[in-house]
């Protein structure tokens, strides 16, 4: 064994004896880590649908909160959906609907599928109820999505108006704190 292949080893064994050795206490950081859409992404091995109270439950396990995406109905109910058409996984494959111009009953007849997931889609409302049946607090980072089509913000008054009511729609939410300590509020 030559000179090289000594010291290769010998460097691994220290390397190996340090690793083992060291205190593995646990990670302290001011860092919240949030569930991306919950625990689901639809494009992955996940278990549940993307921003569903599922998906929510099993985000909270491990992490401090969860990011969700939210639009609003012509009822004024926000909704969690990502992509801007509802379609995009819904089990009926209807033609192109948006949010703004849905009303809720509308919106609670519609069933997504993805793979085998089924699931529906939830109000904000609901995330809200299920924060406060938990017994502990976590994060609600929201992200307000303003990519639907032009023609979609001309028939609920136009864009500001949509964030108006939208603003108002979150203000009335019961027993939210909206401060940084629950609730960040993301708008692109």
């Amino acid at each position: 064994m030559n000179i090289i292949q000594k010291l290769s080893i010998s460097c691994l064994l220290l390397f190996v004896i340090c690793c083992l050795s060291c205190k593995k206490d646990k990670l302290v950081t001011n860092v919240k880590f949030l569930g991306h859409k919950g625990a689901g992404s639809n494009f992955f091995n996940d278990v549940h649908m993307e921003n569903t109270i599922p998906s929510f439950a099993q985000a909270i396990e491990t992490l401090d909160g969860v990011e969700t995406d939210v639009a609003m109905s012509l009822d004024g109910t926000i909704w969690m959906y990502h992509n801007q058409d509802v379609n995009d996984y819904d089990c009926n494959e209807d033609p192109e609907r948006f949010i703004p111009v849905m009303n809720d009953e509308e919106l609670a007849q519609i069933m997504l599928c993805h793979e085998s997931k089924k699931d529906r889609i939830y109000k904000l409302a609901e995330l809200v109820a299920f924060w406060e049946s938990r017994g502990k607090n976590f994060y609600i980072s929201l992200d307000i999505k303003p990519t639907f089509p032009s023609w979609v913000f001309e028939l609920v008054e136009g864009r500001s108006s949509y964030y108006d009511k939208l603003a108002a729609s979150l203000a009335n939410l019961p027993n939210v704190n909206y401060g940084f300590n629950s609730l960040i509020i993301n708008k692109y």
